[in-house]
């Protein structure tokens, strides 16, 4: 069975004098995460520092986070607004930066680290490139900006919108996203996500002292939300707040009890959080809990005329001839260049389908002939990614017409593997993205099973194995945790009566809570049963040992995962948890 490990305490705790003076002692570079006692350190940076300190792994290099009232050197940042991380060596200040930005964290640690090398090399002949700094007079500049006391240009300001879960399932994000932006407001990001209990607990953790703190904790944790960044450019950065203050309306909504009155889009019925421009430090730690690589492209050069490629995924239909013919050399060619094969299916169209599929031809002189012939045997249905791929896809097919592709076009797909004595060309290419995502949900329909983490696994892995859900390109629909009565275990398995395990697998589904959730993607029945792998957890280590199962079971009756084996079983299962709900 796969072990969780331990994570080790990457930063140093720093809550008095005496501790600072000691860490300040320290030969080399230390990196100190300066907070406040209402809000706490930045959680979205640990990450990033383990990184660091794993791949250059050198003695010279700490981290420690200190709180700015505990420490008298860090008073000047008391009370202030904005994450600051600063770089001491040999007890002085040698640099800052403001904000939670990783690659300019991580370009300034390496670049004092090195600094710091050099000064071990060379001794009293060093000479630093940069000297200490005096954080009073840093400080001093910064809230003149704020306070629009200077001229200089204003960068635009960030908020983070947290659509809460009831929200999300009344469909309600829409309006939301509008309603932001009439107000003057731009949608940077998006991303639709379910949090753990513990991520909840590190987000609200200032709320941890409030009587309703695991009432939200409970809420925020049963079904996904959806996270907006939103920015707004007026250089005005004052008339910014104004205007977000406005959106959000009043802060004192109780988060668990909706209002008798809705009041705003801040208000229960639309379930709203949203981190209040009032405090740019809870904004920025926000930003980087749920978006941590946020900025990262900033300064990255765009390809030539300023455009920047997009992965895309776009529809190719090998057609019945050259299937039967060279399949394997066509998907020898899609790979060399430079496509992949997200997902493939190989069927027999009815009529009925085909003249759905091509009714944008219809009346056309060719119709009849390409209905013939698209019936005339299997075709395979991929769908390709890669780098504009719809517009890669459509350019390597060449022109329409095999006479056409053959004159103009010889080394085009449409050429080459034209088929002898058949009229018709044997590939097919959507035209835009919108005709993409179209075609693809014709052949590979969303779809949505039921997956299940069984008791020991939902106690011990619950958050690797949803990590792992979300990585797979799974969205969770909906998501509780219920302990199944013997009854309820006995019912959902019930197409297992009579066998020699099924007692024990009852008795094993009803010892504790269970993590109930409706996957939705393309073709998701198939890819969540290919996700988990194998029932027996010692023959998926052996033929697939990066699948759940391998990783995350014991046995083959507490095997970690359930999934739903054909859409009627799935239907079935959904509804017998869930109850029935409506899944577009």
């Amino acid at each position: 069975m796969a072990s969780r490990k331990k994570e080790v305490q990457i930063q140093a705790e720093i809550t008095s004098q005496e501790q600072w003076n000691e860490a300040m002692s320290a030969p080399g570079l230390t990196v100190v995460d300066v907070y406040q006692n209402w809000c706490g350190p930045c959680k979205a940076v640990q990450n990033l520092f383990r990184k660091i300190k794993m791949e250059y792994g050198d003695d010279l290099l700490h981290f420690a986070v200190a709180e700015a009232q505990s420490v008298e050197e860090l008073c000047p940042f008391e009370g202030k607004c904005e994450p600051v991380f600063l770089f001491y060596s040999g007890g002085k200040a040698v640099g800052i930066v403001r904000g939670v930005k990783g690659p300019l964290l991580q370009k300034t640690i390496l670049e004092k680290l090195e600094e710091e090398k050099k000064k071990q090399e060379m001794g009293s002949e060093y000479v630093p490139e940069v000297h200490d700094i005096s954080f009073e007079e840093d400080t001093g500049k910064l809230e003149k900006m704020h306070s629009g006391e200077t001229n200089e240009d204003q960068s635009a300001s960030y908020y983070v919108a947290i659509i809460k879960p009831d929200a999300v399932a009344a469909g309600k994000v829409e309006e939301i996203k509008e309603k932001a932006i009439k107000a003057g407001f731009c949608l940077v990001a998006e991303e639709e996500r379910i949090l753990t209990e513990q991520q909840i607990k590190d987000f609200y953790q200032a709320k941890a002292d409030q009587p309703q703190f695991e009432e939200l904790v409970q809420f925020m944790s049963s079904r996904p939300i959806h996270v907006l960044i939103l920015s707004r450019k007026s250089g005005n950065s004052k008339k910014d707040d104004s205007a977000w203050a406005e959106l959000i309306g009043p802060a004192d909504v109780d988060v668990i009890k909706p209002p008798k009155r809705p009041r705003s889009s801040r208000d229960i019925q639309e379930k709203l959080e949203l981190s209040s421009h009032d405090s740019k430090e809870l904004a920025s730690r926000e930003l980087a809990f749920f978006f941590p690589s946020f900025g990262e492209d900033e300064g990255k050069q765009t390809t030539e005329g300023g455009y920047k490629p997009k992965i895309q995924k776009t529809l190719a239909l090998i057609r019945p001839s050259l299937l039967r013919e060279k399949k394997g050399e066509i998907l020898k060619t899609i790979h060399e260049s430079g496509f992949q094969i997200a997902m493939q299916k190989e069927l027999t169209l009815t009529e009925e389908q085909v003249t759905e599929f091509y009714k944008d031809h219809a009346g056309q002189e060719y119709f009849p002939s390409l209905i013939k012939h698209m019936m005339s045997g299997p075709v395979l249905a991929l769908a390709l990614t890669r780098e504009d791929a719809v517009q890669h896809w459509r350019k390597l097919l060449g022109p329409k017409t095999i006479n056409e592709a053959k004159g103009k076009a010889p080394d085009s797909l449409r050429a080459q593997f034209a088929v002898d004595n058949v009229p018709i060309n044997q590939l097919h290419g959507s035209s835009s993205p919108e005709e993409a995502q179209k075609n693809l949900n014709f052949f590979f329909p969303v779809e949505h099973t039921l997956a299940v983490i069984k008791p020991d696994a939902a106690k011990e892995h619950r958050d690797d194995i949803i990590n792992s859900i979300k990585e797979a390109g799974f969205c969770i629909s909906q998501v509780k945790e219920t302990k199944l009565t013997k009854e309820m275990a006995a019912e959902f398995y019930k197409d297992h009566q009579g066998k020699v395990f099924y007692d024990q697998l009852v008795d094993y589904m009803s010892q504790g809570p269970s993590v109930m959730m409706i996957l939705s993607k393309e073709n998701a029945i198939e890819e969540w049963r290919n996700t988990i792998g194998p029932v027996d957890p010692d023959v998926a280590r052996q033929i697939d040992p990066n699948s759940l199962r391998a990783q995350f079971a014991r046995s083959v009756l507490e095997n970690a995962l359930h999934g739903s084996s054909s859409v009627d079983h799935a239907k079935k299962n959904i509804r017998f948890i869930f109850g029935d709900i409506d899944l577009k």
